[in-house]
């Protein structure tokens, strides 16, 4: 599986990701739906905002109890 992290300023129509094919798209900056539909027209997979990945506070107790144990 090939995964493209994008940033708000890159451009689905320029650079070195442009001609490959990609499996998922992971935006990792703030980019709104408006360039979501830009990468998804341009490469027709699926594009993600990386926020996706977060489950809230549950993350911030996670590492704190992470970081505990080596306490």
């Amino acid at each position: 599986m090939k995964i493209l992290l994008i940033h708000s300023e890159d451009d689905p129509e320029e650079g070195p990701w442009s001609g490959l094919h990609w499996d998922r798209i992971v935006d990792i900056g703030m980019g709104g739906e408006t360039s979501c539909a830009r990468w998804t027209g341009q490469f027709g997979c699926p594009v993600i905002n990386l926020d996706s990945f977060r489950d809230g506070f549950e993350d911030f107790r996670r590492v704190r109890d992470l970081l505990g144990m080596g306490c």
